[in-house]
């Protein structure tokens, strides 16, 4: 199943039916106009939709003609969009006043679409439907909404919404303050998901070994190679998987390896969208400042997490062969099309891209390969001379990848308490991926065996 539509809708919404083919790649909305039978048109195209889905999405054409005649002989009138995914747009044929808005750095209206305060065209009348199509392009950083009008279209206008806000869930008390009441609906598209990312225009992949689990890190690691692609000097990077960094208390896990011609830098990936503070002179954990919709709040800062780590991560025994310059920084990117990053450092604030506090970078994507430029040269150069070869990055990639796929086993000693000696022994078929992959932690059974 492709994912492409998410919904939402009002408190009591009672009057519009929203449907989603079990394909993911057509969707409908209809809004039962007020002084019918609402709850039997309500009931009469979900029945009908559920009763006649087959594996094969429908003729918009087609299920606009047949939902017009069965509303029709029941003598219930209603407006209606059906939204149908092609290779790379989506076709929406709109009858009344269901509204499309495009939602970028703000919402905006489509003006294609139906906003008059009462419809001019329903389908079950007595008249034919007067059907309005719209194409939209679907672009990796807009998004469309199309909703009923119990959304106010001025007030959806004047949210505070980018699309990089769609990106992170909670549609539903997004949209309310654009709520004239609580009967409405929504659907948010394009919200495709992909499990690699992988791009077919990329002259190969780059990406070696386990991808992260959430959504926003694969996306921000395809659009950070997209980025890399351009510019030949970075020409045989990989973008790896990372094995644990073993703490004092914890195994820590960078959210991916850059291994480019000059050496290997570990990533943090974040998705805030809105005004962003980083410090970057603190060990303060919870130092990371993010102002946007949802008011002002603090994150733990990825800054603190990479400074922390990035020693051990110097002393793993794949790397030991490079130089202490190729393996002794990291890179903070923030992937939201739409934020604003600055950072903070002896009471100043820089915007990023910023790379003035030695080991610790901080960029959004689209910076990153003039970042890394600048920090190339400061540390080798202006000749821009690669520090590995092809085949060093592949050494180094397949050394780096043995230990992700495979974790070492730790055996954990006896413990004496009391008469008893305790084992602790991990259950494997008791761990889920994540702890499989990602750590040596696992759920624990305790044998207990008399000493």
């Amino acid at each position: 199943m492709e994912l492409h539509f998410k919904e939402a809708s009002g408190n009591t919404n009672e009057g519009d039916v929203v449907w989603i083919h079990s394909s993911g790649r057509q969707a409908l909305i209809a809004d039962i106009v007020s002084g019918c039978e609402v709850d039997k048109g309500v009931d009469l195209l979900g029945s009908w939709l559920c009763l006649n889905e087959a594996e094969d999405i429908f003729s918009a054409t087609w299920l606009t003609e047949q939902l017009h005649l069965l509303l029709q002989r029941s003598g219930v009138q209603a407006t209606i969009g059906i939204i149908t995914k092609h290779a790379n747009e989506f076709v929406l044929n709109l009858v009344g006043n269901i509204r499309l808005y495009r939602v970028e750095s703000a919402v905006t209206k489509v003006a294609e679409a139906g906003f008059e305060i009462q419809p001019t065209s329903v389908i079950g009348s007595e008249y034919t439907p007067i059907v309005k199509t719209v194409t939209v392009k679907t672009s990796p950083h807009v998004k469309y909404i199309l909703a009923s009008d119990g959304l106010d279209s001025e007030s959806m206008c004047g949210l505070a919404l980018n699309a990089d806000a769609l990106n992170s869930g909670a549609m539903r008390s997004k949209l309310l303050p654009a709520a004239c009441d609580g009967d409405w609906s929504a659907l948010i598209f394009p919200m495709a998901q992909s499990h690699t990312f992988v791009d077919e225009d990329w002259p190969y992949n780059p990406f070696v070994g386990h991808q992260e689990d959430r959504i926003h890190e694969r996306r921000g690691l395809s659009e950070l190679a997209t980025a890399l692609f351009s510019d030949p000097l970075f020409e045989g990077f990989r973008i790896v998987s990372c094995p644990p960094i073993l703490g004092p208390s914890s195994s820590r896990l960078f959210d991916g390896l850059l291994v480019y011609p000059f050496g290997v830098i570990p990533l943090e990936l974040k998705d805030h969208h809105g005004e962003i503070t980083v410090e970057i002179g603190t060990n303060r954990r919870n130092s990371l400042r993010v102002k946007n919709e949802r008011g002002e709040n603090y994150f733990t800062s990825p800054v603190v997490k990479l400074r922390e780590s990035l020693r051990r991560f110097g002393d793993l025994p794949q790397l030991r062969g490079l130089q202490t310059e190729c393996k002794n920084a990291g890179l903070v990117i923030f992937t939201a099309n739409h934020v604003s990053v600055n950072c903070g450092l002896d009471g100043d604030f820089i915007p990023a891209p910023f790379k003035g506090a030695g080991e610790i970078m901080v960029a959004k994507t689209k910076q990153v390969p003039d970042l890394l430029k600048d920090f190339v040269r400061s540390r080798f150069g202006k000749k821009l001379v690669p520090k590995l070869s092809d085949s060093d990055i592949n050494r180094l990639v397949n050394a780096i990848t043995a230990v992700s796929d495979e974790p070492e086993q730790y055996h954990q000693p006896m413990l004496q308490i009391g008469d008893y000696c305790v084992d602790i022994v991990p259950i494997n078929d008791e761990s889920s991926d994540y702890y499989r992959k990602r750590s040596y932690i696992s759920p624990l059974k305790w044998f207990v065996l008399p000493c």
